[in-house]
């Protein structure tokens, strides 16, 4: 799906599974997302473990739902998402809202307030 990380649009996978929004480093660059003084951090993915930096991103928008200060993991390996995919929208931005899955529909909207 097509979301904007501080105002740069990419390709990302919704991947429910994913603790957080993971980037590859070459859109966190166009994207703005610091990667000096962060942390290294390890990542449990499909393909065994990966070494990431975790980071911030001030804006991660899909349509119109917009979350601000978004946990960020900053990768390094290019080919990790596959050929035109920039990253994974994971947990640190779903979990701001609400999602439901039915058969092949995914439906993400804001909280109801109770």
């Amino acid at each position: 799906m097509k979301a904007e990380i501080n105002g740069v649009r990419g390709l990302f996978i919704l991947d429910t599974g994913a603790s957080c929004v993971s980037v590859k480093s070459a859109f966190a660059s166009r994207a703005k997302i610091p990667e000096s003084d962060t942390s290294v951090i390890t990542l449990n993915t499909a393909n065994g473990q990966a070494k990431a930096k975790l980071s911030k991103a001030d804006k991660v928008a899909l349509g119109k739902l917009e979350a601000v200060n978004v946990p960020v993991a900053v990768q390094t390996d290019e080919n990790i998402y596959g050929n035109g995919v920039d990253g994974l929208l994971g947990m640190s931005f779903l979990s701001r809202f609400e999602v439901q899955m039915a058969g092949d529909v995914i439906e993400i909207r804001t909280r109801q307030k109770r």
